[in-house]
């Protein structure tokens, strides 16, 4: 579904890791505010307008920061549909407001669609609305993008050492960050929203693997474990190999220590 080759996913996963080792160190980091972020909402859907609004309250984004697309509610858009209707108004914000450079992230609401249609394969078309909107930085500088086949990631740290990664900046890379706040129900979001204005100091990582350690995924969560217990975080670290993570396990609640970050391979081990 993603323009980028698979990189894209544990390049993100390794930024939440460093975000959280960020959290817990001891000098103040460099945070980006509201000034950095473009906001985006979905005027047909009820709640993409509502999670919008609250967040913008939340993260102080300024009025002028906020665009309104206009797109029918549904999983997919046509790729003529994405061009016109998303990419474009984008487009022409930038061209208004000089932001390219001073807008970081892309944020998207529950409402805009998922993907555009295409061909598969590792040569089509098919692409998530995320990652084409994050190639959007590169179409504004003028290079060329091609319509198929999958893209590096440039912000992917690989195997290189935490200490390597880099606050992100658009001197590094030409590329936007692109998230979306969605979830099962508009009220999951607008909690979701509000955890994250007061995120926990403290708590644990929780590293679910699959019973069966030949997955590349079982492979990616053992060196990221390693990582932040190269960090000094091991006594935080609760790797999972055999599916103990789960109903019969407790990783956060209000009255003890909170998950500061949860990743498995794809979905729960069912074991």
């Amino acid at each position: 579904m993603s323009r980028f080759a698979r990189p894209l996913a544990i390049g993100v996963g390794l930024f939440v890791l460093v975000t959280a080792l960020v959290a817990l160190a001891p000098t103040p980091a460099m945070g980006q505010t509201g000034r950095n972020v473009l906001l985006i909402a979905n005027k047909q859907s009820d709640a993409s307008v509502r999670i919008a609004d609250h967040y913008a309250q939340v993260r102080d984004i300024p009025a002028d920061q906020r665009i309104t697309i206009d797109v029918p509610v549904a999983d997919e858009i046509s790729p003529r549909d994405y061009q016109l209707r998303i990419e474009r108004p984008l487009t022409g914000w930038f061209n208004r407001n000089s932001g390219q450079d001073r807008i970081l992230y892309l944020v998207l609401t529950k409402g805009v669609p998922l993907r555009i249609t295409g061909t598969t394969g590792l040569q089509g078309t098919v692409s998530s609305v995320d990652s084409e909107l994050t190639l959007l930085y590169r179409k504004l500088t003028g290079r060329a993008v091609p319509p198929a086949g999958r893209i590096e990631n440039p912000y992917f740290l690989g195997a290189n050492p935490i200490r390597n990664a880099k606050t992100f900046s658009h001197e590094q890379v030409d590329i936007f960050l692109v998230t979306r706040l969605d979830g099962y129900t508009t009220e999951d979001v607008l909690a979701l929203i509000d955890r994250g204005k007061a995120p926990a100091s403290q708590g644990r990582f929780i590293l679910d693997m699959k019973s069966s350690f030949t997955d590349k995924g079982n492979v990616w969560l053992q060196a990221a474990a390693d990582r932040l217990k190269e960090q000094g975080h091991g006594d935080q670290v609760l790797l999972d190999t055999g599916g103990a993570v789960g109903p019969r396990t407790r990783v956060a609640s209000r009255t003890s220590s909170a998950s500061l970050c949860a990743a498995s391979w794809r979905s729960p081990d069912p074991t």
